[in-house]
């Protein structure tokens, strides 16, 4: 399979890469890195992203700027990134296979603007899927990263 892994480099996208890279073609997909670039909040970047790989067999996000605040501290512009990055940039990329990384056991402390964001991500997924012909699909998993 040719798998479009946008976040490669980050935690969860290079664990992501190391397992499926074993068994498929997987093509590195970074901000700055990888075998291709990609601004995930930029419709117009997605789309060219698009055209440069060609089809391809599934795509997997484990991208999406956030600050790691604690949620008292946190201010508009905190919650705005995570909306516009981390919500709306795997939003824009639902037009193909939309998946996030596994579910981590535990939460990450300060990462309520995530959490926030991926229930509604899930939550838009399951109403997109609901258009979707037989033969398509959109999964969707919660995902946060443990970091040390």
């Amino acid at each position: 399979m040719k798998i479009l892994l946008i976040g490669a480099s980050g935690t969860v996208g290079s664990a992501v890469k190391a397992e499926l890279a074993q068994r498929h073609e997987v093509i590195s997909i970074g901000r700055t890195s990888g075998d291709f670039q990609v601004d995930i909040s930029d419709s117009a970047s997605i789309r060219r992203l698009f055209e440069q790989t060609g089809k391809f067999d599934a795509l997997i996000c484990a991208a999406g700027n956030v600050n790691f605040v604690a949620l008292g501290d946190m201010s508009e512009n905190d919650f705005e990134l995570g909306l516009r990055d981390k919500l709306m940039g795997q939003v824009n990329l639902a037009a193909s296979m939309l998946t996030t990384a596994p579910r981590s056991p535990s939460p990450v402390a300060f990462s309520t603007v995530i959490r926030f964001g991926l229930a509604l991500l899930r939550h838009w997924s399951m109403a997109h899927s609901m258009r979707l012909s037989k033969r398509q699909r959109s999964n969707c998993h919660e995902a946060c990263a443990s970091t040390p």
